[in-house]
């Protein structure tokens, strides 16, 4: 089925709400009118728009589209990227935080349902939530490995104080309870949000990508911490905006993936 670009952009105009951000979100880069194939992943590079191109798509969705508000410099990479979404007429939306924070669509509203988590309420652009069904540290990551499984992993846990062990390709410290009760999802590099988590009296974080001095931070509060890896953690709203999108306009959606072990 053929869509109108302007249809997708109301689409994702209704779906999406303003969040003050350092990029621009929403259709960064405009492509052709008739757009009968999008392809999603989470993050543009040369090799997404590549593969959109090998495709035959005439539109790209992403999470990590160009960032910054302005361009004062288009050369090298950034002049590659662009030169190639222009001459092959692929349109661009890339969605930043207000994916990350959407209550149903978003990273983390989809992470809390993969861990079989309930939401309580927001708390940035993730979730506080509760754990009736008592699942251990363990039994989350695994219930969240179920639907986003990777094909890298590291090979051994460490044994030091301030180690993970790995189980279900991702690290958990147990530094906390083993049956956590208030759980702090928010994926990405959402380390800075660690103050926030303890002030909520959350006994484990979910996070993307950690700051090195988060870890021990975390082990002297006691809090617990399931690292998921960056991009890991950002698939989950890209595949639903993509069902969500075939669903409703009934254009052709594939997923690109480009695995990132960050």
């Amino acid at each position: 089925m053929t869509i109108q670009l302007q249809q997708l952009k109301q689409y994702c105009d209704n779906t999406f709400s303003y969040i003050e951000d350092y990029t621009f979100n929403g259709l960064q880069v405009e492509g052709k009118n008739e757009i009968k194939k999008i392809v999603f992943s989470v993050s543009l590079s040369e090799l997404l728009i590549d593969e959109a191109i090998r495709r035959g798509a005439d539109c790209i969705f992403v999470h990590h589209g160009f960032f910054g508000k302005s361009f004062t410099k288009i050369q090298g990479p950034l002049k590659r990227k662009l030169q190639k979404l222009l001459v092959n007429d692929i349109s661009l939306f890339a969605y930043h935080l207000p994916l990350d924070a959407h209550p149903i669509l978003g990273h983390n509203a989809q992470l809390c349902n993969m861990a079989q988590l309930q939401i309580i309420k927001p708390l940035e652009c993730g979730f506080i939530c509760g754990n009736a069904l008592n699942l251990t540290l363990s039994q989350i990551a695994e219930h969240i490995n179920e639907h986003i499984p990777s094909k890298y992993a590291i090979s051994q846990s460490g044994s030091g104080p301030l180690l993970p062990t790995h189980q279900f390709n991702a690290n958990i410290y147990k530094f906390g309870p083993e049956i956590p009760q208030k759980i702090f999802i928010c994926s990405g590099g959402s380390g800075d949000y660690l103050d926030k988590a303890i002030r909520e009296q959350c006994d484990l974080f979910v996070l993307g990508e950690p700051k090195e001095h988060l870890i021990q931070a975390a082990q002297e509060e006691q809090l617990n911490l399931i690292l998921l890896g960056h991009w890991r953690s950002e698939q989950p709203g890209i595949w639903a905006v993509m069902n969500d999108v075939a669903e409703k306009l009934g254009v052709q959606a594939e997923y690109v993936e480009i695995e990132n072990c960050v």
